[in-house]
This record gives structure tokens, C-alpha cells and sequence, in this order.
């Protein structure tokens, strides 16, 4: 066994040598991907089309299936980069997105903290995710408005947003799933 510590000049003690792990290399490049791909379908594609009269929040439903299939802390690295690359090509004036996705995933990963990486259990988390995405909206709808928004405008916002993110982010669970096997996340788990 290769032994990783090795004396620093001018220290007694031992420092542990900081490399990228194979591991870590294809979890930074493969969710990256996933964070750009996502971006740019959100803000392009979907911004455009806004099904359901919404636009669907995919980067939502990416971290919600990354706290399930790989790690907490993935997924808050993931949430401060998703945020931070959502309102650099979003198309809206940059936000509070990083800190709104870090105090998703935070919130999440406490609820899922005994859940096994199932559908379902990501289904039950997405729901819980669009309370928090219903209070960003209200908040974001309140400060860019010029007037307080009705409580019929917010709830009809609210609603389409909700059905559009759960919809357009199914197929991604399934996408995560594939890429957290590659990477070898969570092996104590099953994943079929």
C-alpha cells in the first residue's frame, strides 16, 4: 500500500497530499455537463416554450436526484455552481440562485436522510423541493414587480411551475441514476 503523506520542508508534521481521485475527476466533468446541458435547456429552450405556462426548474429536479443517488455534499457543490451558472446565461437579472439551490439541498438532505434511492422516494422529494420553489417565486415575483403580486396571480404562477418541473425533470432522475453508476456513487445501495 502506497503510502499518501509525505514531510513538508520546514514542518515536522505530516501533510496528506491532495490529489484528484478518478472518482472526483468524473463526478466534477460528468455533472458539469449535466449543470450546462441543463442550463442552457432552461434558459434557451424551455424559456422560450414555457410549457404549462412556466418555465420547469431541471437544475430542481438534477440536485434533488444527486442528494437520493449520490451524496449531500455533491449536491451543494453542485447547487453553488448550478445557481451561479443559472444566472450567468439565465435570462433573467441575477438572483439569489446559488443560496436559493444550496438551501434546497440543504432542507432535502435532511428530509432524505433514511430514503433509498428509489423513483418514488425522488418523486416525494421533488414535491417537497416546489414549497421551496413557490417561496422563491413569490420572493423573486416581489422584488422584480413594481406592485405586490395577488395571491391568485402567485398560486396560478405557482401551480403551472410546479406541473412543469415535475414533468420535465422524470426523465432526469433516470439520467443521474446513469451517471451516478458510472462514477460508482453509493455503492451500499441497489440501484434496480
Amino acid at each position: 500500500m502506497k503510502n499518501n503523506l509525505r514531510k513538508s520542508p520546514g514542518r515536522s508534521r505530516s501533510v496528506k497530499s491532495s490529489v484528484f481521485t478518478p472518482v472526483l475527476t468524473k463526478r466534477i466533468v460528468l455533472y458539469g455537463i449535466l449543470i450546462l446541458i441543463l442550463c442552457a435547456a432552461q434558459c434557451s429552450f424551455f424559456s422560450r416554450l414555457k410549457p404549462f405556462g412556466a418555465t420547469p426548474d431541471l437544475l430542481l429536479g438534477m440536485l434533488v436526484a444527486i442528494i437520493l443517488l449520490d451524496s449531500s455534499s455533491a449536491a451543494a457543490i453542485c447547487a453553488v455552481v448550478a445557481g451561479y451558472m443559472i444566472d450567468s446565461i439565465g435570462a433573467v437579472p441575477p438572483s439569489f440562485s446559488p443560496l436559493y439551490y444550496l438551501a434546497c439541498v440543504t432542507y432535502l438532505s435532511v428530509i432524505s436522510a433514511k430514503m433509498l434511492p428509489r423513483f418514488v422516494s425522488y418523486c416525494l422529494l421533488l414535491s417537497a423541493s416546489l414549497i421551496g420553489r413557490a417561496a422563491f417565486t413569490f420572493i423573486s415575483l416581489c422584488i422584480s414587480g413594481r406592485a405586490f403580486p395577488s395571491m391568485r396571480f402567485f398560486f396560478a404562477t405557482a401551480l403551472s411551475e410546479a406541473v412543469s418541473t415535475i414533468v420535465f425533470c422524470l426523465p432526469i432522475y433516470f439520467l443521474v441514476k446513469f451517471i451516478a453508476s458510472v462514477i460508482g456513487a453509493r455503492k451500499k445501495f441497489d440501484f434496480t
